[in-house]
């Protein structure tokens, strides 16, 4: 199958010499000769092996990156576009985040490596937790928490649900 495709190649790239010689269309074949000296040079490569490790399809990153931006400037619809369905609510979401300076601080320092892995499921999710305790005018401790759920999918990152928890052990 090689050699009937290399020779199918070697035809080729001699016709399209021949017209290139022969001054036709010379801007198209000059590019089209180019592109099949690449797919050439790929093909007889066989030694290179891609290494996963150094190429991604995605980057989740950069989307972990925006969907913080999004949250931190308000952007309701840039939060929006990293929802996995309708039925997320980016709005609540920032407000949430935006009800307690110690959630948005927290935010700002996290990184795409700081995500948990949560596999309980019956997905495996990524999970940003955000979480302040203290004790309010009364001297009753309080702890409240938000935590965001990622799946990684197609395109990239996306925002499958927000869940708070608060407690205060005095009501």
């Amino acid at each position: 199958m090689e050699i009937l495709f290399r020779g199918r190649l070697q035809k080729s790239l001699e016709d399209l010499e021949y017209i290139v010689q022969s001054g036709h269309m010379k801007n198209l074949l000059t590019v089209a000769l180019s592109g099949l000296i690449f797919l050439a040079a790929a093909c007889s490569s066989q030694d290179l092996i891609a290494d996963p490790s150094s190429q991604s399809r995605y980057s989740y990153d950069s989307d972990w990156e925006n969907i913080k931006e999004a949250i931190l400037s308000k952007d309701v619809r840039g939060l929006s576009a990293y929802a996995a369905s309708d039925a997320i609510d980016s709005e609540l979401i920032i407000n949430s985040f935006h009800a307690d300076p110690e959630f948005l601080e927290q935010l700002k320092k996290a990184t795409y490596e700081d995500l948990k892995v949560d596999d309980s499921g019956e997905e495996v999710l990524l999970v940003l937790s955000v979480n302040v305790s203290g004790s309010d005018e009364d001297g009753n401790e309080y702890e409240s928490g938000l935590y965001l759920y990622f799946f990684q999918g197609e395109p990239g990152l996306q925002l499958v649900k927000l869940s708070e928890l608060k407690l205060n052990p005095g009501d």
